[in-house]
């Protein structure tokens, strides 16, 4: 059922997404990395992916300045073999709750709406 669920909310909102970070929450290991990796897969070209539990050395991407094009360019720097292309690229963080300056960011990815952000939690 959570699948469902997930699949259904990632679909809605890339329909009828307006500028807004998509924040999904739910229990832990139930399938929502895993939702969201085979959602990107079918509708973006590239996509970057930080697990902050994994890599706690990725919060500093967003120590700096948090204007989208210094977090990209950081993106850039981290992720060298990766497109980061307006519209084609999804930014996904996942364990979000781990760095607080990646939720500080969504505001601004946000407001730029270049490029689309799912956060998990």
């Amino acid at each position: 059922m959570l699948k469902r669920k997930v699949s259904a909310q990632l679909e809605h909102w890339i329909k009828n997404k307006t500028g807004k970070c998509l924040i999904v929450q739910g229990a832990r290991q139930t399938g929502k990395t895993y939702a969201i990796e085979q959602f990107a897969e079918k509708n973006y070209e590239e996509t970057i992916e930080i697990n902050f539990k994994e890599t706690p050395s990725a919060t500093e991407i967003f120590s700096g300045d948090l204007t989208v094009d210094s977090m990209v360019m950081a993106l850039r720097f981290r992720f060298p073999d990766k497109k980061i292309l307006p519209e084609k690229t999804l930014i996904f963080l996942d364990e979000i709750q781990e760095c607080p300056e990646a939720i500080t960011s969504l505001k601004f990815w946000a407001l730029d709406d270049r490029y689309d952000v799912i956060v998990s939690v």
